[in-house]
């Protein structure tokens, strides 16, 4: 999972569009994570006040000379403090007892303050007299998002709600929900003050719902409504084939231990393969080759698990530091192939960040296919290492996971986030977002899931362990929009007539043009230019269920 730290992602944009300029760290000895954090110095919101007053005395003395280099000097105050956010994170989910839990909760604040004055000051600047000039270029819906932003910002309630729902997330991670009623109930009270702090945002910044707000945060290039229609498709398609699968999966599982070794069950499975994944990655492609090496070289995976980190969160996210000019991945092991296919996952992520720098996660359900593609053009390897049996067997058990963690739930918990959020009285009394929750894994045919779990009879909460569900709502449908593409290519890459090599250069186009860059492209025509399905046409859904079926249950 690529995790975007805030809710909004405009203002990645907006600075790009005022020449903000990333720059691409090349030596080890540039990037120096360890001792960017051993040195780490908190950051003087004073600086920031003083460059946002500079840039408001430029607008309103009307000097266009000092203007653009004023903005350019708060985006730059703007960018180190979400830097020192992004590594001050990282180092919270190492441990969320350390010194960092309070540069955590500080961060935070600065972000939310500087934000607002950043759009405070790009209001003012598109109504002075060089308005026209300055936004020469702009499209009316980038502009009217300055207006919409000014207007929710500009709230004296905007700031303490940003505070308040840091808070609530702080409160979330002391949890250890998932387990029993009483834990999912702590996990259901705090989700309902948060459902109210962000119905609040949405109903100060004029939207319909929080639900679009949402959606428009994120970047996504398509209507909520149109993700709607998709997860009914995955119904009338996909859910038909879960029990079948599910069984199929259920019967191999059982006889597992005749089939894995020891070391696909247990032990640290990324060492032990770094070989496998360099191979691939040189397979893939030079850009994907280089982006390993720089990966290794530099120390830029963390590797967290119970014992080194007791008091760290599960997980997986990779981030862009441009403060060293390089991604950053944290992942939380627990041992076996498990933690193999994460790390290819969030390597596809820490690729495209390091071919294209920061804009490497614009748009959100782009960087999901980057990722999710890579795990399935990784699954041959799987037979190399594990041999034949076995690889066959984890290849059917990833792609029925994939099925059911990212198409089905993706779809599952969006819908159960729009209910909730439409009608948070409904969900007060103690259980009733368990039952919710059970409720729709039987309408989506999904009841399969939580027989397959590893924890069957705790399975009804496991809405409650989703952490994007309490830090970035409706960020998990991007899982299924993206899931269905990386699926097609799976098919492609097993339908003779495409092949692996031709699959290969439809993902390295993904990656080298899914961006939000000049030049990049958005998620349908990127996905349309390589003749890879929509993921909202009914004709892809359902084609890639007759594929799984004939491959999977004839």
């Amino acid at each position: 999972m690529k995790r975007n730290i805030f809710r909004s992602i405009i203002a990645a944009a907006m600075a790009a569009a005022l020449a903000l300029i990333c720059v691409f760290a090349t030596a080890c000895d540039t990037v120096n994570y360890a001792g960017r954090v051993a040195n780490f110095r908190p950051y003087d919101f004073n600086d920031y006040i003083t460059a946002y007053t500079r840039a408001e005395n430029a607008i309103s003395g009307n000097n266009p000379r000092l203007i653009v280099p004023a903005i350019n000097n708060l985006v730059s105050e703007l960018s180190e403090i979400l830097d020192g956010y992004r590594l001050v994170n990282i180092e919270y989910n190492k441990d969320t007892e350390s010194k960092f839990k309070e540069y955590y909760r500080n961060y935070r604040s600065y972000y939310s303050r500087a934000y607002s004055l950043y759009i405070a000051v790009l209001y003012d600047a598109l109504n002075s007299r060089y308005g026209a000039s300055l936004f020469y270029g702009w499209s009316n819906d980038e502009i009217q998002n300055i207006v919409t932003r000014y207007n929710l910002m500009s709230d004296s309630r905007y700031i303490e709600i940003e505070e308040n729902l840091t808070e609530l997330e702080m409160e979330y991670d002391q949890l250890d929900p998932g387990k029993n009623e009483a834990d999912a109930n702590a996990a259901q009270e705090i989700l309902l003050q948060i459902v109210e702090q962000n119905n609040l945002i949405a109903d100060i910044s004029g939207s319909d719902s929080y639900v679009e707000y949402a959606y428009e945060g994120f970047g996504r290039t398509y209507e909520f409504d149109k993700a709607v229609e998709m997860c009914e498709y995955v119904k009338e398609y996909i859910s038909p084939l879960l029990h079948d699968l599910g069984t199929a999966y259920l019967e191999q599982r059982e006889k597992s231990d005749e089939i894995l070794s020891p070391d696909a069950k247990s032990g640290d499975e990324i060492t032990r393969c770094e070989k496998y994944v360099r191979d691939y990655a040189e397979e893939i492609g030079s850009y994907m080759s280089a982006a390993y090496r720089f990966m290794i070289d530099c120390d830029l995976h963390y590797s967290a698990n119970s014992v080194r980190n007791p008091r760290g969160l599960t997980g997986a996210f990779t981030t862009y530091l441009d403060g060293s000019g390089a991604p950053y991945i944290y992942q939380y092991c627990t041992g076996g192939y498990g933690d193999l296919m994460t790390y290819v996952h969030e390597f596809g992520h820490f690729t495209s960040f390091k071919t294209n720098g920061s804009y490497g996660g614009y748009e959100l359900d782009v960087a999901e296919i980057q990722s999710q593609g890579n795990e399935m053009l990784f699954l041959p390897y799987l037979t190399e290492i594990y041999g034949e049996t076995a690889g066959e067997y984890m290849e059917r058990a990833k792609i029925y996971n994939f099925l059911t963690s990212a198409v089905v739930m993706g779809c599952l918990l969006d819908e159960f986030q729009r209910i909730i959020y439409a009608n948070p009285e409904n969900y007060s009394a103690p259980g009733a977002m368990t039952s919710l929750f059970q409720n729709l894994l039987t309408e989506y045919g999904a009841d399969i899931i939580a027989e397959t779990s590893e924890n069957p009879d705790t399975f009804k909460y496991w809405w409650a362990i989703v952490r994007h569900t309490f830090a970035s709502p409706f960020y998990y449908i991007s899982y299924a929009v993206s899931a269905l593409p990386a699926l097609v290519l799976y098919m492609d890459e097993n339908t003779p007539s495409v092949g692996r090599e031709e699959t290969i250069e439809k993902y390295n186009f993904i990656q080298q043009y899914g961006h939000g860059a000049a030049g990049g492209l958005a998620l349908e025509d990127l996905l349309a230019r390589v003749e890879v399905g929509s993921p909202f046409e009914e004709s892809t859904i359902s084609a890639l269920a007759d594929f799984l079926e004939s491959r999977f249950l004839s």
